[in-house]
């Protein structure tokens, strides 16, 4: 059975990994520095990578298989917060002391922010990694520590690149959870014109592309995206349909500075070497976060 670590475990991509890992009949060991959520046949455990000792986590716990889903996240302040430097020291120290006692699989997680954003689509092998953040910017130094950590070495590894992702237990400060939020509360839904194009992936297809991912023996990075660019005004007028309020969506209404006009992944690579495609529509994804966000408003009136 592989017994899987899996850091950033009460996260908004780690809880939607979990119950995969559980089907898949792993040993699931969920890490939380924070809170601990529920989930069926998780052994939690509570640690902060950033000031416990992670040589005596892996010691202690000797997992097969290592997902490292943990970083800085805040939204808006991920950016730029000397904080990803420190995880980035982290992240090394653990995937080091994965390799020493023995562990046989890796996938880490960076971003699409590591790319040179041109507007056309990003490519594992065609486009410069060219970050201007500190975030993107320590998540390509990070792949260079993962590579570093088992070259040469009988553990095998693979780096995935999230795009946007949306869905359940999202934070409300982004799209399209913000816009989903105030329609349900009867606000008006403040917006930018909405003209950038964006790859928008559901949370579920994150998860099953990560699981799917951990559980095969590829190497390399591999984008995790739809391969679609929408406008986000298109998400937003599309949520607001669905919700029956298009009449609280205003755009333009939020100013923002000169944005790339189109961040999209090419997600050949991941289609072909797992055979991985997402099975959720647009329209799906955004009615399923619809009804949660629905429920979860019920629930905090209640």
């Amino acid at each position: 059975m592989n017994r899987v670590l899996v850091t950033g475990a009460s996260g908004f991509v780690g809880r939607h990994c979990l119950p995969l890992l559980a089907k898949a009949d792993c040993d699931v060991l969920a890490v939380s520095r924070t809170r601990v959520v529920d989930a069926a046949d998780v052994t939690w455990v509570h640690a902060d990578l950033l000031s416990d000792d992670v040589e005596h986590l892996v010691d202690d716990l000797r997992p097969t298989h290592l997902l490292h889903l943990a970083w800085c996240t805040s939204p808006g302040n991920f950016w730029h917060t000397s904080e990803n430097v420190l995880w980035r020291r982290a992240s090394r120290r653990l995937y080091r002391r994965f390799v020493d006692a023995g562990g046989q699989r890796i996938v880490a997680t960076g971003s699409c922010a590591e790319y040179e954003w041109s507007g056309n689509a990003l490519d594992e092998d065609a486009t410069p990694l060219a970050a201007d953040t500190l975030y993107g910017q320590t998540k390509v130094r990070s792949a260079l520590d993962l590579d570093a950590a088992v070259d040469g070495k009988t553990t095998n590894a693979a780096w995935a690149r999230l795009f946007f992702m949306y869905g359940p237990f999202a934070s409300e400060q982004r799209m399209p959870g913000v816009v989903i939020s105030s329609l349900l509360s009867g606000k008006m839904a403040q917006c930018s014109s909405g003209t950038q194009r964006c790859d928008f992936v559901y949370i579920k297809d994150v998860a099953s592309a990560l699981v799917s991912l951990l559980l095969s023996n590829v190497s390399g990075a591999f984008n995790i995206c739809s391969g679609l660019p929408v406008s986000v005004r298109e998400i937003a007028e599309f949520a607001a349909a669905l919700v029956g309020r298009s009449d609280l969506v205003r755009f333009g209404a939020v100013k923002t500075g000169l944005e790339p006009q189109a961040i999209f992944g090419n997600n050949e690579r991941v289609q072909r070497e797992l055979d991985w495609r997402p099975a959720y529509s647009l329209e799906r994804g955004l009615q399923e976060t619809i009804d949660w966000y629905r429920e979860k408003q019920i629930g905090h009136a209640a």
